[in-house]
């Protein structure tokens, strides 16, 4: 695409009304493609939930939270794939330590539409502050849909504990199926 300057513009004999819409489109297209959404969850609590409905193409979603004390962490994905309606491809989650040197890989998972009882340890995390980074290509026709869960975990998990992961991830999952996809355009 040739950039024109206003001048410019006008000795070509393109309207700079034209150049506006043109602008305009371009910039929506662009938005339409990136997807990004960040979320600050505080301390970490006993169960930590998040989910997105993203538009087609790559997006990239943050969760922010502190330990308070050192904790390890079992996190789970899952892509709610819904035929050609909603799917991810692609689908990461990475734990970040930000640190003041830049922030630090602690690790990462994959995520598709099984994934959801395959949860993944992040083992001897410090006390400090983190995100997890959930990223991925929305290729359904309607765009995607995932649902993260996080739990801090013991050396030996409480039952209560473990069974409100359980309980608040089958919430997630029973209520992102739930919601009717939009008809494709």
């Amino acid at each position: 695409m040739r950039l024109y300057s206003h001048s410019n513009a006008m000795s070509q004999g393109i309207p700079m009304k034209r150049l506006k819409t043109i602008a305009a489109a371009a910039l929506t297209m662009a938005a339409l493609h990136a997807h990004a959404v960040s979320t600050d969850w505080g301390g970490h609590d006993a169960v930590e939930l998040g989910d997105d409905r993203v538009a087609r193409g790559s997006f990239e979603d943050t969760y922010r939270f502190s330990l308070d004390d050192g904790a390890t962490l079992s996190a789970t994905a899952l892509s709610n794939d819904r035929g050609r309606g909603f799917r991810i491809s692609d689908g990461l989650v990475s734990l970040y330590q930000v640190s003041l040197g830049g922030d630090v890989l602690v690790d990462s998972f994959g995520f598709d539409g099984s994934t959801g009882d395959s949860p993944f340890t992040f083992g001897s995390l410090m006390a400090g502050d983190y995100f997890y980074e959930v990223s991925g290509v929305a290729t359904g026709r309607a765009g995607g849909s995932y649902s993260l869960a996080s739990t801090p975990v013991s050396a030996v998990p409480e039952p209560n504990v473990a069974a409100l992961l359980a309980a608040g991830f089958g919430v997630l999952v029973l209520v992102s199926r739930r919601r009717s996809p939009r008809e494709a355009l």
